[in-house]
C-alpha cells in the first residue's frame, strides 16, 4: 500500500496505528528489506510509521545502496526523518528537499519522482504485494456458527452460493 501511494487508507482500514501497534504493545511499525541488484550491491528499504498523538508520522525511510565500498556512507536515494525529507534528484546528481507538496502521512517512496530503473522496480515489487489477514477462527466465530446449506448450480459474484 505504501508503494502505491494508499499507506493512510490501509492504516485507516486496520483500525489505524494506535490498534495496530497495540496487538504486540510496541510504539511503531518498522520494515526493513533488500533488493538484489545483478552486478550491484543491493538496495535496502527500511521504514518505521510511528505513533504520534492520535495519528501517526513516518518516523524514518530510507532507500540505499553501497556501490561504493569504500565510500563512508551508501548512496542515498531517499532519506526521510519525519517532516525531514531528501530524495537523490538525478539531474543536479545531489539530495534535495521535494519541490512539491509532499504528503506526510505517505511513503517518500511513492512521491519522489520516477528514478532509475532498480529504484523503480523495488517500488513496483512493493506496490504488487498483498496483505492477507489472519482468520478468527475462535469457538464463537462467524466461521464456526452453523450456517444454512442450500443447493447452487454456480458460485456468486463475490464466492457466496
Amino acid at each position: 500500500a505504501s508503494a502505491n501511494a494508499q499507506l493512510a487508507n490501509k492504516i485507516s482500514e486496520l483500525g489505524g496505528v494506535p490498534d495496530i501497534v497495540t496487538r504486540d504493545r510496541a510504539n511503531s511499525i518498522a520494515i526493513s528489506l533488500s533488493m538484489s541488484v545483478p552486478g550491484y550491491a543491493p538496495l535496502n528499504y527500511q521504514l518505521e510509521v510511528a505513533l504520534k498523538g492520535f495519528t501517526y508520522e513516518i518516523a524514518l525511510e530510507t532507500l540505499t545502496q553501497q556501490n561504493n565500498r569504500h565510500a563512508l556512507e551508501p548512496l542515498k536515494y531517499i532519506e526521510s526523518r519525519g517532516l525531514d525529507v531528501i530524495y537523490f534528484n538525478t539531474e543536479d546528481r545531489a539530495l534535495l528537499r521535494p519541490n512539491w507538496d509532499h504528503n506526510p502521512l505517505e511513503t517518500s517512496l511513492a512521491q519522489v519522482p520516477k528514478m532509475y530503473q532498480e529504484p523503480e522496480k523495488l517500488r513496483k515489487r512493493l506496490a504488487s504485494c498483498t496483505f492477507y489477514g489472519a482468520l478468527n477462527v475462535a469457538p464463537k466465530s462467524p466461521v464456526r456458527l452453523p450456517q444454512s446449506m442450500r443447493p447452487a448450480s454456480l458460485p456468486g459474484a463475490n464466492g457466496e452460493d
